[in-house]
């Protein structure tokens, strides 16, 4: 049997902990979930998701329990000041909860230095087995595909 998967979008159930997340996913028919380890904006909830912390052995438990697997977690800005370095913590943390993907969103008015820094964080996620997708959004500097570097 060929079954598809489906993942519940962190977005959608923001306001709940992650491993509860993780627990709505099984009990409504998805296979994978998004999980937002860094908060988008000063108003989202930190759920203390970096390291070796109680929520993220919560989650793991979670997942392990439900055998639901981890699509994508979320979400990493490429900023002027990027920094890969203070991005290690979040890797780390991905590869842990066993991701696939990694959610990143351009914040930077210097198209060529986000490319470079989005090479960068692809090159360093590989050694992880983690993929960059690169969402355009409406309020980022990258607004649609068309506004990246050599995208014509």
């Amino acid at each position: 049997m060929n079954m598809r998967s489906l993942s519940l979008a962190a977005l959608t159930v923001l306001d709940v902990s992650p491993p509860e997340q993780v627990r709505i996913a099984a009990l409504t028919g998805y296979s994978h979930v998004g999980l937002r380890l860094l908060p988008a904006t000063p108003d989202d909830p930190n759920y203390d998701m970096l390291g070796d912390t109680a929520m993220v052995r919560e989650t793991l438990a979670a997942l392990r329990d439900t055998g639901i697997r981890v699509s994508d977690v979320e979400i990493v800005r490429l900023t002027p000041d990027f920094s890969l370095d203070a991005l290690q913590p979040f890797l780390e943390t991905a590869a842990r909860l066993e991701a696939q993907q990694v959610l990143v969103a351009g914040n930077d008015s210097d198209l060529r230095r986000s490319a470079d820094n989005l090479a960068r964080l692809a090159q360093a996620g590989a050694a992880y087995g983690l993929t960059m997708n690169l969402e355009p959004m409406p309020w980022t500097q990258i607004r649609t595909l068309r506004r990246c570097p050599d995208a014509d």
